[in-house]
């Protein structure tokens, strides 16, 4: 959420900030909760840091769709279905250097502005394949990942879970985590 806020803020080009949670049924990674909830705790995290006129969204295509959705796939549904809108993609630099392989990467990189994340520890590279970027520069090393990482951590030391996540997401995220008994969190 600071991310989206931070793109929003950096760049006046930006009009709205859509996030745009995957579907269930994803198959390149291992979702460890369902769509439903990672849409909740989106939900909450936005009420808990987002000032309600800031224009940072949850958009719910991909959910409603009932299955996951490739990203071009995506880009251009929504494209298609907000025709008066122009979208950017944004991505962390960690998956920049993959771009080019995925299914129609290639299309990405052509037809959509790209915003860049830069994360601690990966580089930014082969910024002469792209058409049109900008970089966001950020020191904040967080991600859903980290998080998730850290639950497990957390659980096999047997400590409790809102000790060490606390700082990482929102209060009320943790709360809904735990009565969830989401990331094996029981």
């Amino acid at each position: 959420m600071i991310l989206a806020c931070e793109i929003y803020n950096n760049f006046s080009h930006i009009d709205e900030v859509w996030i745009v949670p995957c579907g269930d049924g994803r198959k390149d990674k291992k979702l460890r909760c369902n769509a439903y909830n990672r849409i909740k705790m989106l939900s909450l995290i936005r009420n808990d840091v987002v000032y309600p006129d800031l224009p940072v969204n949850i958009e719910l295509t991909e959910y409603n769709n009932k299955k996951f959705m490739p990203t071009y796939d995506l880009l251009k549904k929504l494209k298609n279905d907000y025709s008066t809108y122009n979208f950017s993609f944004c991505l962390g630099s960690d998956l920049l250097a993959s771009l080019p392989k995925w299914e129609y990467g290639m299309d990405i990189i052509n037809e959509y502005e790209l915003i860049i994340m830069h994360r601690p520890g990966y580089e930014i590279k082969n910024l002469n394949l792209l058409k049109k970027y900008h970089i966001l520069e950020s020191t904040l090393d967080n991600s859903s990942t980290k998080i998730r990482n850290r639950i497990e951590e957390v659980i096999n030391k047997k400590h409790k879970v809102y000790l060490g996540i606390s700082g990482l997401t929102s209060r009320s995220v943790i709360q809904y985590i735990i009565e969830n008994e989401l990331y094996n969190s029981k």
